[in-house]
């Protein structure tokens, strides 16, 4: 009986070493890293901006290559007074553990070990500025304050799902880009067609959510913490606005 168990332990153990080894593999192979540079500045960032990021440790390594994308992270970005935040959701402990509001040069010292930081510019096709109240968009971020953050679980299943949207439902427990997706949905810049755990990280990263007439999403730009510069991505796909 203890030979049969310990078989089994090994069967399992060689299954999963199997798996990290693909999705590590996988990782390697992922193609939608930025590439290119321009300098930042604050200038740059506008209310209604997203920020997305690459996992520098090895479990986000495995999470990302699991649905072969370099992203793992989201957050929004809102000026207030020339001042600027990073609205949040992320297990950090402390004061801005949660969804909270962070000022970017903190929001930089949390993320300073990631692998890369990306940037998506709201923009109107018409060629307006965009001018998201960041009034509206605290009132509505604060609905997820106290909504507990969903780490690695068997309720990430709903990730393999795609079902419609249903108006006025918040799950009790969401990921950092679910609170993303919500509060951009809430805020008519994405269309409430899909669910939000019908999308990874990825799908905004990459831009493969539809965002409601008249805006969309410019091209991806990356941010490398160590030196504050900005990466340009050239190969991405026209926006998926209707």
């Amino acid at each position: 009986m203890r030979n049969i168990v310990i078989w089994i332990i090994i069967e399992i153990a060689l299954i999963i070493l199997v798996a990290v080894i693909y999705v590590v593999f996988q990782y390697a192979l992922i193609t939608d890293r930025p590439d290119g540079y321009i300098n930042y500045s604050d200038d740059l960032v506008e209310t209604g901006d997203v920020i997305v990021s690459s996992f520098g440790h090895l479990p986000g390594v495995i999470m990302c290559g699991s649905y072969s994308s370099a992203w793992g992270h989201s957050s929004i970005i809102l000026t207030e007074n020339s001042r600027v935040y990073v609205l949040d959701a992320g297990i950090y402990g402390g004061k801005f553990n949660g969804a909270s509001k962070i000022p970017i040069n903190i929001w930089c010292k949390i993320h300073k070990n990631d692998a890369i930081i990306g940037l998506l510019k709201l923009r109107r096709c018409d060629g307006k500025d965009p001018n998201i109240s960041e009034c509206k968009l605290g009132k509505i971020y604060d609905k997820f304050k106290d909504v507990k953050l969903d780490g690695f679980s068997p309720t990430w299943i709903r990730f393999a799902q795609k079902n419609k949207f249903q108006h006025g439902k918040i799950r009790p427990r969401l990921t950092c880009h679910e609170v993303t997706i919500h509060v951009l949905k809430e805020m008519g810049i994405y269309k409430k067609d899909y669910e939000c755990g019908a999308y990874s990280p990825a799908c905004i990263a990459n831009r493969n959510i539809c965002c409601k007439l008249p805006y969309y999403y410019d091209k991806l730009i990356g941010l490398k913490l160590e030196n504050f510069r900005m990466v340009y991505n050239s190969n991405c796909s026209p926006p998926l606005t209707k």
